[in-house]
């Protein structure tokens, strides 16, 4: 009888381990998101859009970050408005220690 109750408390937790496991890896089904983009927020401005509308880089932690058409365009403009009198001209960086 002693028997009978470790075989039932053993099978009882492989099944209880068995089932939480599947409830944790089942994913939802393609059914559940019908029709529905997936959506993300800009990096920058937070505005949520369809990722198929947005750029998408990944860290080298295997983060992602979405960047917005209009936040894009913006970086771009402030990029070829600034001052480049400052900065290095193209080409130069062979020219750097380390670099040759």
């Amino acid at each position: 009888m002693e028997y009978l109750v470790w075989v039932g408390l053993v099978g009882g937790t492989l099944f209880l381990i068995w089932y939480g496991y599947g409830l944790l890896a089942r994913r939802p089904d393609a059914a559940d998101g019908a029709g529905d983009a997936e959506r993300a927020q800009c990096h920058l401005c937070r505005r949520e859009m369809p990722v198929r509308e947005m750029i998408t880089r990944q860290k080298a932690a295997g983060f992602e970050n979405h960047f917005c058409g209009d936040c894009i365009e913006e970086l771009h403009r402030e990029y070829t408005e600034r001052d480049t009198s400052r900065l290095a001209p193209r080409g130069a960086a062979g020219t750097l220690p380390g670099r040759n």
